[in-house]
């Protein structure tokens, strides 16, 4: 079998809207909690758990509208709506600015080693 290779210089593409950046609508928020509840409701969950960190924080921003940065969070959802997000001490203050309506609990074991890891919030 033969293989043939050819390199050729092609025309840069053109970027599209480089700098203009996508602001989602609280509809669209309130689209995604919806559909989320509604696949929870058909398999019956009464609650679900999403866990975040830099690097796995896809799934928490869909709904909270940020990642945490440095700390790892979770985001709890029940059934009917409600949630709490449990935050390290650099993003309890991020909290009141979720995209959805949550509650914030501090969970200082989920901050940077060093930090201080006194003050805890009920998280029952």
């Amino acid at each position: 079998m033969t293989v043939v290779v050819v390199v050729k210089k092609v025309k840069k593409p053109e970027m599209d809207n480089i700098r203009s950046k996508v602001m989602l609508t609280d509809e669209t928020i309130e689209e995604r909690l919806n559909k989320v509840l509604e696949r929870m409701k058909d398999s019956g969950l009464s609650s679900l758990v999403i866990y975040a960190d830099k690097e796995h924080g896809s799934s928490f921003e869909y709904l909270v509208g940020f990642i945490p940065r440095f700390e790892e969070a979770l985001l709890v959802l029940n059934q009917d709506g409600s949630a709490t997000l449990i935050l390290g001490n650099e993003n309890i203050n991020k909290a009141p600015h979720a995209r959805i309506k949550a509650v914030g609990r501090k969970c200082a074991l989920f901050s940077l080693p060093n930090q201080p890891m006194g003050e805890l919030d009920d998280l029952t």
